[in-house]
């Protein structure tokens, strides 16, 4: 572990030893296997606990729709960020219109505001993201790297600097947060084609001044185009990215090249790796023709039709898109939808503590997902006219 200073480090990816081992099962050992590979337990699911029987499910009939619980400027809401659950019930919703955290009862009645835009103590440049800390304590994200801390009540209590490039901070139970920056490579652009450009992961202390690097991850597929001296982002067919999420004091990181994630000790260290092999991720030509069509829009302009056209077409999709543990230790894996496939709802695989794979739950159409609990979900939908409405929806684990 490195005790840097807010410096970008030059951090050596953690390698994964794949010599298998010997090992027992996870219960039923048609379900799942274990075994030891140099220390690092892995469990392998070989077929979903619910099959082709119903599981868990979400009632798309909201709990709680906050754009319809009440009426004025606070029930409005423009480019969510963030919507996270108190343990009094009452929602916390990070708004991009006004760069408030706003505070809302469990029955959806506004409490209080924070934050807007501007340079005083609590205000925001411009909000990045949320989540909920130690004691139901609120952190903010602010895209001029630092993050706002707030009690449960909305009092601001102070800032925390941060590394150059934050994208995303996450809280352990100890009070430390695991915050990701993007790792700015010249060398990476320069080259060209299809490239991953990585982030650097720190773990921070509240009450020091440092941070510790304690890994970094593949980061997000990108495909540049350079012309001259001159390198421009183009985007991809299916990209790839990796995904962060902590739950507890262990820190969960997916590749999204395979349906596999990490568990990670909040030091970084490597302790188990959770699996589906053989999760179908094959991509049709005509999946990659819609992809493309998706990408060009209707009329497009000869370069930018020829500047698709060369963007490499993989053989396989990510496998997810996004990963959230909920309070009992399972783990979601929000099924990846390129641009031509958004017009279908998600359906989440689900990972239990043990590694068992339960099977999919399926979300309504054009919700969001942003915080998952034990018996609610917290997230944002669509309307036809494109208003956004931050909801609690009921799930029912029976």
């Amino acid at each position: 572990m490195t005790r840097i200073p807010y410096r970008l480090p030059l951090v050596a990816a953690a390698c994964l030893a794949s010599a298998p081992g010997c090992g027992d099962t996870v219960g039923d050992p048609s379900l799942a296997a274990r075994r030891d590979s140099a220390g690092v337990e892995v469990v392998e699911a070989r077929r979903p606990l619910w099959g082709d029987a119903r599981g868990w499910t979400v009632d798309p009939e909201p709990l709680v729709d906050l754009a319809l619980s009440g009426s004025g400027e606070k029930h409005l809401f423009h480019a969510v960020r963030g919507m996270v659950g108190i343990s009094d019930g009452s929602v916390a919703v990070a708004d991009g219109g006004s760069e408030e955290i706003r505070l809302y009862s469990a029955a959806g009645e506004f409490r209080g505001s924070a934050g807007g835009r501007g340079d005083g103590p609590g205000e925001f440049d411009l909000i990045v993201g949320l989540t909920r800390g130690r004691g139901d304590t609120l952190i903010a994200l602010d895209h001029s790297d630092r993050l706002a801390v707030f009690a449960a009540d909305l009092t601001f209590a102070r800032y925390l600097p941060l590394p150059p490039f934050a994208l995303a901070a996450h809280a352990l139970d100890d009070g430390t947060l695991v915050v990701e920056t993007e790792m700015m490579s010249l060398e990476i652009l320069e080259a060209g084609g299809l490239v991953r450009v990585p982030t650097v992961l720190w773990r921070l202390d509240p009450n020091d001044a440092g941070a510790d690097s304690i890994g970094r991850t593949a980061g997000e597929e990108q495909h540049v185009v350079v012309s001259g001296p001159r390198a421009g982002q183009t985007g991809t067919l299916f990209g790839r990215r990796s995904h962060i999420a902590t739950h507890g004091g262990r820190i969960y990181l997916g590749h999204a090249g395979s349906m596999e994630v990490e568990e990670r000790t909040a030091a970084g260290e490597l302790v188990r790796i959770l699996r589906i092999p053989g999760f179908p991720l094959a991509l049709s030509p005509e999946s990659i023709d819609e992809e493309r069509s998706a990408m060009l829009g209707d009329d497009p302009p000869a370069w930018w039709e020829r500047t698709v056209a060369d963007i490499p077409a993989p053989s396989t999709r990510p496998a997810y898109d996004g990963l959230l543990p909920d309070p009992s230790g399972a783990v979601w894996l929000r099924p990846f939808r390129g641009r031509s496939e958004q017009q279908v709802p998600e359906t989440w695989q689900v990972l239990a503590g043990d590694g068992t794979w339960l099977g999919g739950v399926q979300f309504p159409l054009d919700f969001r997902v942003m915080e998952i609990g034990m018996d609610v979900v917290l997230g944002v939908r669509r309307d036809e006219l494109d208003v956004e409405h931050p909801q609690v929806l009921r799930l029912d684990r029976d």
